[in-house]
């Protein structure tokens, strides 16, 4: 039979794999044992992980070499690996508590959330979390980390925000920086979401630091996230050529991302004024396979070069579309898409009625975001247990959303004088909380508009106290 050899530095291909696994059981736990000895040197990870990965199917969760190997190699595991599955069904269902059913139970949440199955790998992530809470700070901030990137997927910001900074806190304590980086890239890109921008800069700043520290393989794997954040940073506060040159390096380095890369430069050429650019790129954007997201930014950018180029009749038809096909969920991404067109109509001129239309769009998608803001503060508090910090930290972001764009403040404004009568009580007055100016809908959902009230004699308000108040109110006592 053909010697098998096995080397630091080795390449360990499918042919490689095929004659290891056609070996007699005690030659194969010999390969077996030389990988353990490799996994604790400096440069032999990468021979030992290809190594269990080939032999996997001799793996054996209940005999205690076998866990350990399988422990590390889950540990070790990048995304979704399907070839792990079943082996991380097998380690899941092992005991609880110890590393072996948490690498386990935190690969499964990757392959859910890889097939789509983000409430599964939400709910996993919620127990694993709480299994782990105040232990292993490596485990609990791998949870957490896990958790906050599927939050994300599922478009709960504040939520994930939260989560987020919660597992770096962990994985600072723990010094894992691979793991920390990476969810500090998270961070970032939540901040951005809501325009913080001192502490997107400050996250992205740190990750910027810490590369240099990490392995080659980890680098190769951040590097190319960082550089896209900070592209998409430099597109969300419109420093324009920066933001299309950094997409152009992206799409070099990572060509498999391109459509993600390209529909994002392609606004940005759009708003610099080089239409036919952005069109040509529109035009290859649509011969790819489009998700929903992809699908909406790239309606937003040919709307906009419609806009900017066509005639006026082309032009009306175009937005109402563009209207039309606005999904209902994910507000605040709505407001965005809704913004940028409302600008690219008034910058063209004569368009006022569509462009008002759109900002009152963007308006009502504002206040049903505030909404959202407010029941998560209420009904999700029990869930992840919010600090008085973080109630006060979703305040400040609650109220920035309205300074985000004047314009949408004044369709704020209009909305409010034409409110339906779910916003009165049967009295026909206006709920306002004395002490924040919150304003009470019927349905129990304070919303913070009460800055905005315009000054009318028939408005006629009434005044309460809202549960956040409240609370602050008995504390104090």
């Amino acid at each position: 039979m053909t010697n098998v050899t096995l080397e630091i530095g080795q390449s360990l291909d499918e042919t490689w794999a095929e004659r290891a696994r056609a070996l007699p059981p005690a030659k194969r736990d010999q390969l077996m044992s030389r990988a353990d000895a490799m996994r604790e040197q400096t440069d032999g990870g990468p021979t030992a992980y290809a190594c269990y990965r080939a032999l996997r199917d001799d793996l054996d969760p209940t005999r205690p070499a076998d866990a350990e190997r399988l422990t590390w190699l889950l540990r070790r595991a990048r995304g979704p690996d399907r070839d792990l599955e079943e082996l991380s069904r097998m380690a899941a269902a092992s005991v609880p508590g110890t590393g072996l059913w948490y690498f386990g139970q935190y690969r499964l949440a990757h392959y859910e959330q890889a097939a789509g199955r983000i409430d599964d790998a939400v709910k996993r992530l919620f127990a694993l979390r709480k299994s782990v809470a105040g232990g292993d700070p490596v485990e609990e901030g791998g949870a957490l980390a896990n958790l906050a990137l599927c939050l994300l997927q599922q478009r709960r910001t504040l939520e994930s925000l939260l989560t987020g900074r919660r597992a770096v806190a962990a994985l600072e304590r723990a010094g894992h920086t691979r793991a920390l980086l990476h969810t500090r890239i998270v961070l970032a890109r939540l901040y951005m979401h809501l325009h913080d921008w001192s502490r997107h800069e400050a996250e992205m700043a740190a990750v910027e630091a810490g590369l240099p520290a990490l392995s080659e393989e980890d680098r190769e794997f951040l590097a190319p996230q960082h550089l896209m954040m900070s592209a998409c940073g430099a597109l969300e506060r419109r420093r324009l050529d920066e933001a299309v040159a950094l997409f152009e390096r992206f799409e070099r380095v990572r060509p498999e991302k391109w459509s993600p890369s390209a529909v994002r430069r392609a606004h940005a050429l759009t708003l610099l004024g080089r239409v036919d650019e952005a069109t040509r790129v529109v035009a290859q954007l649509r011969t790819r396979r489009q998700n929903q997201w992809l699908t909406m930014r790239i309606d937003t950018v040919d709307t906009m070069c419609t806009v900017a180029r066509d005639a006026k009749e082309t032009v009306s038809a175009r937005v109402e579309r563009f209207f039309e096909s606005l999904p209902k969920e994910a507000p605040s991404r709505r407001a965005q898409r809704l913004v940028d067109v409302a600008e690219a109509l008034r910058a063209r001129g004569g368009f006022d009625d569509l462009a008002k239309r759109a900002y009152d769009l963007a308006a009502a998608s504002i206040l049903a975001r505030m909404a959202e803001l407010d029941r998560f503060a209420r009904e999700e508090q029990p869930q992840l247990e919010i600090t008085r910090e973080e109630r006060l930290e979703l305040g400040r972001i609650r109220e920035a959303l309205l300074e985000r764009h004047e314009e949408v403040r004044h369709a704020v404004i209009r909305h409010v004088h034409a409110m339906p009568d779910d916003w009165f009580t049967e009295d026909g007055l206006f709920a306002l909380c004395a002490w924040c100016g919150c304003v009470r809908h019927r349905d129990g959902t304070w919303i913070p508009l009460g800055a905005l009230l315009p000054e009318d004699p028939r408005l006629r308000v009434t005044h309460g106290m809202c549960p956040d108040c409240g609370c602050d109110q008995d504390g104090a006592r």
